[in-house]
């Protein structure tokens, strides 16, 4: 399961609607596409119809007596969709994108793939991939247009060109907003020594220093962290604690702090006359560098923070050492656990609450598209519907569909752990652990009120994961359950706090330019990107005076950044 995502700096994802039409479709160059009217399953082929695809895969994800292509999920679209998956080549990633880029040239692609946008710009380019548009709108069931098209059809944006659609998005859950994961048992502690000489006590109503449910004001959030790495918050009577973890890239574990103070330094902003604007260089960039600067002055965080990456970063939350650090709702799974299994008092513990802002308003965080990448497939194959029929199957929530019930069976078996990775077309809903979050969330209020659980809304295939989450509701045992505490933190704690900012795709702040790069782009792109994240690693570390933001924006936009703006403007989109 991913853990972090890293956002690049300043030139990805868009807010580019597409429009779809339930309708027949052509395209300039190619016959129109027909559904024939034998063609009644939306899930299934008439006949067995072979598609040849090209699968990235790692050697431990199969077990002896399966491999990639001999395994239960293949079989599974044999007797389910009437479709004979063969691979083309299945390689580890690296491998795999050098077959395809090599296809650029020999035109010898799968008949169907996954495809990055480096990747898709040039398939496009090459004349090598199928409009998809009127197979979508033909093709598609209610189900899954809701899961891609839910957030406004963001995740068609970079596929779009000219009308016609090049791939279908490569979906995954939209609840990857970072949240404030703060460690309970420190707080517990602070809140019992009561509250220092000129110190300010938060919560009046409980007479209590710190909320024991989180910060509710941006200097709550200070104290607190600033508490969590001078005050000994985990009585062993030395000083080996800092309040906050951070990572050198604008990732899950800083852009809340710039949020919170209304900058978005990973969004290049459409404007109303149509020029575009790149929020990293605006003024409200300033109060967070300074107070990232005093904090890591003062050790609050890690000084040598710039060395770590995302998953570092967030590791040191793992390892008994930070007292709050943002992540994703499922990082229970992934290493706040590592905190309670190294912990030997007992009492180690995690809670989930929503960041604030510095002038109360509601949080509104950066966001970055759940599309992945883009299926495709080549021109030339006859049924380029297949795709389509293969993600309407894995949309699909009736239990009664030969999908869905062969799917409960294959991941009933603990081997087959890594099935959804066996898959060379892969869908997750979009609002899948909203749901879930939701379901279990119903089952155990109903259990609170009638003495029964309620699982009248959880998917068979979520059955596992509730009887893990059971178990920890019914005993609260970390060392009885370590799944089950992680995945009851995740659904009950997390994923919540993640919907409170919203459960759709618009709940948060996109960037606008997701289209092929323009000229300068290509050329002074990456020296402006290092240019960026230096200055920002060089403020936050004390190297560089915040006053010296001004002058940065001069050097960006002198240094091409402002030809690149003035190109994405003439660019018309």
């Amino acid at each position: 399961m991913k853990v972090l995502k890293k956002i690049g700096t300043v030139l990805l994802a868009s807010v580019l609607t597409f429009g779809m039409v339930a309708c027949g479709g052509t395209t300039q160059e190619d016959k129109p596409v027909v559904r024939d009217p034998s063609d009644t399953s939306d899930y299934k082929m008439n006949e067995m119809t072979t598609i040849n695809v090209g699968l990235s895969w790692n050697a431990d994800w199969y077990y002896e007596g399966v491999d990639h292509q001999n395994n239960p999920v293949y079989e599974l679209y044999k007797s389910a969709e009437n479709i004979n998956v063969v691979n083309k080549f299945a390689l580890p990633w690296d491998g795999y994108s050098q077959q395809i880029t090599s296809g650029f040239i020999t035109g010898d692609i799968p008949d169907a793939f996954f495809a990055d946008q480096s990747m898709l710009d040039e398939l496009i380019r090459n004349d090598l991939i199928v409009d998809m548009k009127p197979y979508y709108d033909l093709w598609s069931t209610q189900e899954l247009r809701e899961t891609l098209e839910y957030n406004d059809g963001k995740n068609f944006a970079y596929a779009e060109r000219d009308g016609k659609l090049y791939g279908i998005p490569a979906i995954s859950d939209d609840c990857d907003r970072p949240i404030l994961w703060i460690r309970s048992d420190w707080l517990a502690n602070l809140n019992a020594k009561g509250v220092p000489s000129g110190e300010t006590m938060y919560d009046t109503e409980n007479n209590l220093r710190f909320h024991a449910d989180g910060p509710k004001t941006i200097d709550e959030f200070w104290d607190m962290a600033y508490a969590f790495a001078l005050e000994d918050p985990d009585n062993d009577g030395v000083k080996n604690t800092y309040g906050l973890s951070l990572s050198k890239y604008l990732d899950d574990l800083s852009l809340p702090i710039f949020n919170a103070y209304g900058a978005y330094p990973d969004v290049i902003q459409k404007q109303e006359d149509g020029s575009y604007k790149n929020l990293a260089l605006e003024p409200e960039m300033k109060e967070p560098l300074r107070m990232l600067q005093t904090a890591v002055k003062d050790k609050v965080i890690p000084t040598d923070y710039y060395n770590w990456d995302g998953q570092a970063g967030l590791s040191k939350a793992g390892n008994g050492v930070i007292g709050m650090a943002f992540a994703v709702p499922y990082s229970p799974l992934w290493p706040l656990n590592n905190a309670l299994s190294n912990d030997k008092t007992g009492k180690a513990d995690w809670f989930a609450a929503p960041m604030i802002t510095a002038d109360g308003s509601e949080f509104i965080p950066s966001r970055t598209l759940n599309a992945t990448g883009y299926y495709v497939v080549r021109k030339g194959y006859e049924h380029p519907e297949v795709v389509i029929k293969m993600l309407n199957n894995m949309a699909c929530r009736d239990p009664e569909n030969d999908w869905y019930q062969g799917m409960y069976e294959v991941n009933s078996n603990p081997q087959n752990s890594n099935a959804i990775n066996w898959m060379p077309i892969r869908l997750d809903r979009s609002t899948v652990n909203f749901e879930r979050s939701s379901a279990f969330i119903k089952a155990i209020e109903a259990k609170k009120e009638t003495g029964e659980y309620d699982i009248s809304d959880i998917d068979l295939g979520d059955i596992p994961t509730w009887e893990l989450v059971k178990r920890y509701e019914e005993n609260r045992s970390f060392t009885d359950s370590p799944q089950g505490w992680a995945y009851w933190k995740t659904f009950l704690e997390g994923v919540p706090v993640a919907k409170s900012y919203g459960d759709n795709g618009s709940a948060g702040i996109y960037t606008d330019w997701i289209y092929p790069p323009t000229k300068t782009l290509k050329s002074k792109g990456p020296s402006l990107e290092t240019m960026t994240n230096t200055f920002r690693i060089n403020v936050i570390s004390g190297k560089r005076s915040v006053d010296d933001f001004d002058q940065f924006v001069e050097d960006w936009l002198n240094g091409g950044g402002g030809q690149i703006l003035l190109e994405m403007e003439k660019a018309g989109y």
